[in-house]
Order: C-alpha cells, then structure tokens, then sequence
C-alpha cells in the first residue's frame, strides 16, 4: 500500500521533497449559520459538522495507509483546521506547528464594524485539543492583518510565506522529507500557486484567473506538490543549535514556482467525494470593482489589539 514511500527522489538530503495541502473539513455553519464560533470562542471560528469530522478521520486513515506519511504537521490556528488534522496527528504522534501564515483570508473590515478574528497561540489553542500536541516553540511567519487583505495583499503573503518556509524548515528539520499544510480554500489556492507557478504581480493573473484552471479546493482535499529540482541556498549562520530563533536568516534561494503540481484535490479517500469546492470566482466585488468587505467582532479596540501584523521574518510578504 505504501509505494509512495519507496519512490526515490535525487535530491540534497536535506531537502523537502514533497508538499501536502490540504482544505480543513465540513463546516457546521453552513448547516446550521446560527453558529458563528467553537469553543475557542474566537469571532467566525466555527467547529466542523459531524460530516466533518468523519472526513478527517479518513484523511488521516489516507495518509497513513494509502500514501506516503508527513513527517511533519502545520496548521491554520483555526479550530476547524485544527480539529481536521487531529485525527492525524493523533494516528502519527505527531506535534501540530500551529502558523497564522496560512490562516483565511478576510477581505478588508467594514469601518466601525471592529476588528477580524485571530486565534490564540498553541498554548491557549492546546487546551481545546488534549490528545495531540501543539508545538508551543513554533513562531508563526507571518500574520494577517486584522483589518483584512486585498487580493494583492493575500498573494504577496503567501509568496512570501512559501519563499522563507520552505528554507527555515529544511534548516530546522533536516530529515523531513514530506509536509502537511492543513489550511482554508483560499490559502490552498495561494500557496499552490506560489509553489507551482511562482509570483506573478498581477493578483487577477496570479489568483482569480481563469476558475477553469484554478487549483481546487474541496473540504478536505488532498493537493500534492514535488520539487522539480534545484537547491535551496542557506548560509552557515542559519545552522543554529537553537531551531527558533530567526535573528539571521537565511541567503534564500529561489523556492516559489519550483514545485510540480502532481496531485489536484484528491478526494478519491471521502464517501461523498468532492464538497464545496471554492475558488476566486466566488469572490464578491462592488459595483465600483471594490472588494466587498467583511463585518468585524463589534468591539472596540486599540492598535495594540492589531499586533502583530505582517511578516514575523525579514523575507516574509517582501516578494513583489
């Protein structure tokens, strides 16, 4: 069953070889919108439906059968992120990186409506998922801004998300040669277009496009993404005995648009197969060609309550 593991692949040994991206499961508020949060109590967070839940456990049956297993785990700080790769988790022992990098996309707030949602940390997270563990030493790479992001904005966070994750793991985790990326539609669409297609300044070119061939993005879709080759280049001073700290970065090498697009949604592993594709056709504008924008939490709030914002790593969002 597990062929996927024995293919080779001549690469540096301590590059990645292989990433997976994946759409978190079935929301319960699209059954039921009256929800509009979990038990983290954080503003749109909403749990997964019953359906959801079970196709997180056939994910994680998936991948640790059917196909090669992750060596290691990130996830969206959000609870149905997190709820879908904890049956994973769980079977593989595991930890969850928890990275606000590749949390959802918000179109800008309306202006007095408060602020966008933004999970806790893994500390606060870890006490809502007992039976896996949360890596509390991970720092996210980037966070989105509580005020929303245009189209533009979104691409340039996840370019430069790909352009410094890819590195800063291959320097950390050596031996890891398979990722996880548990994320929303729209970051499965942005980081699969950073990875296979490289930045394009052009936000319509690079994400909206044309929604025939736009990357799809089912409920608990599995994308696949190999390297084509070439080498990730880092300086000696990334080689730290402490794996966290990103006082110096690395001399980063080309790493968007250099990845093999082999997998598209595979969703072969689900009893009801594909549900609730999105892509950035759904995306609603004003007449004036605007974004429409998003209500906030209705609180007040201070600039202390945006921060952080934006990149955590000099190289991450700087990619134009």
């Amino acid at each position: 069953m597990k062929s996927e593991q024995r293919r080779t692949c001549h690469l540096d040994a301590s590059m990645i070889e292989a990433i997976y991206i994946c759409r978190h499961g079935y929301r319960a508020n699209w059954d039921d919108p009256s929800i509009t949060t979990s038990v983290t109590g954080t503003y749109q967070d909403p749990p997964l439906a019953k359906r959801g839940l079970e196709q997180a456990q056939h994910l994680a049956l998936h991948l640790t059968s059917d196909r090669r297993t992750p060596d290691l785990l990130f996830s969206s700080p959000f609870y149905r992120c997190l709820q879908t790769i904890e049956p994973l988790a769980g079977l593989t022992g595991l930890p969850v990186h928890v990275e606000a990098g590749i949390g959802e996309w918000y179109t800008p707030v309306r202006e007095g409506t408060g602020l966008l949602p933004r999970p806790g940390s893994a500390h606060i997270l870890q006490q809502h998922l007992p039976d896996i563990t949360l890596d509390a030493k991970w720092t996210s790479l980037h966070f989105p801004d509580r005020k929303g992001e245009t189209v533009e904005e979104l691409r340039v966070r996840c370019d430069g998300f790909v352009e410094t994750f890819i590195p800063l793991v291959e320097a950390t985790y050596p031996d890891a040669k398979v990722v996880l990326l548990m994320c929303h539609a729209a970051t499965v669409i942005g980081i699969g277009r950073a990875v296979s297609e490289g930045s394009k300044p052009d936000a319509d070119t690079q994400l909206v496009g044309d929604c025939a061939r736009d990357i799809r993005s089912p409920t608990v879709s599995l994308s696949e993404y190999r390297r084509r080759g070439g080498k990730t280049v880092r300086t000696a001073s990334w080689q730290q005995s402490d794996p966290y700290s990103r006082s110096e970065g690395p001399k980063v090498g080309r790493v968007i648009g250099q990845w093999e697009h082999v997998v598209n949604a595979d969703t072969s592993f689900l009893p009801n197969g594909a549900e609730v594709n999105w892509n950035f056709g759904h995306v609603l504008y004003e007449a004036d060609g605007s974004l429409v924008k998003q209500t906030g939490d209705g609180r007040t709030w201070t600039e202390d309550d945006i921060y952080p914002v934006g990149p955590t790593h000099p190289t991450v969002g700087t990619i134009k």
